[in-house]
């Protein structure tokens, strides 16, 4: 039963951060919101005992899925589990954003990654807009051609000819 309610669980994540368009500069984990933590995390750092969820798999095809993982530990200066895929064996480091806990809450757990996705889109954007008006500024200004102020003054019936 368990193993069906993950496949179910993981079918209702989709693919997760990484299935976004556009490429990112900026981690997801800088845009975190550590209120959104219910305890999970803090659980699996007191007992030290080995907890279960899900990290999402870069498959073969190249896109992303929802996999059953095992825990490991947990490194504090990096704040990054170490996790063991059930099916595979393959392990790897992941962010709290890339794992969820079972028994977390589904929802809690996807609102938090869509604010961090927000925040730093929005971050993103900002960046950009401030490279755009600093490029601006740094433009000289173009003088138009007289041939053009001639014919918009000509238009206006301001013309010399």
């Amino acid at each position: 039963a368990g193993a069906a309610a993950r496949g179910g669980r993981a079918g209702e994540l989709g693919p997760g951060p990484a299935a976004e368009q556009a490429p990112s500069f900026f981690p997801l984990t800088d845009f975190d919101d550590l209120s959104f933590e219910r305890g999970l995390a803090d659980s699996f750092l007191r007992t030290g005992k080995p907890d279960t969820g899900l990290s999402r798999l870069l498959l073969a095809s190249g896109e992303w899925s929802w996999a059953a993982c095992q825990v490991l530990s947990f490194d504090a200066s990096l704040r990054t589990f170490s996790i063991r895929w059930v099916e595979s064996g393959k392990e790897k480091r992941v962010s709290r954003l890339n794992l969820l806990f079972d028994g977390e809450d589904h929802a809690l757990y996807l609102s938090r990654l869509q604010q961090v996705q927000a925040h730093r889109t929005a971050a993103e954007e900002a960046l950009r807009h401030t490279k755009r008006v600093d490029e601006l500024a740094r433009r000289a200004p173009e003088a138009i051609p007289s041939a053009k102020v001639n014919a918009i003054l000509d238009r206006l019936g301001r013309g010399a000819g």
